[in-house]
């Protein structure tokens, strides 16, 4: 649904005023867009985890000083 269709449906009712109409409709799009960028954020830090954890475990396995596990 774009800004307008919303705009018309919450206009629809007597208990709401523009202005309360326009702030409902500014919060309801700021959620969603933080709950779409949710994902994204979730998926950087565990990639950065993934990454920090493989490193410490290739560190690890040099500091064996065993030829094998190089």
């Amino acid at each position: 649904m774009d800004r307008d269709t919303l705009v018309q449906l919450l206009s629809q009712r007597d208990d709401l005023s523009a202005q309360q109409v326009n702030q409902i409709i500014n919060e309801v799009q700021t959620n969603l867009r933080a709950i779409a960028k949710a994902p994204r954020r979730f998926g950087n830090g565990t990639h950065w985890k993934i990454q920090d954890f493989q490193s410490s475990v290739a560190e690890y396995l040099r500091s064996t000083k065993k030829e094998e596990l190089n």
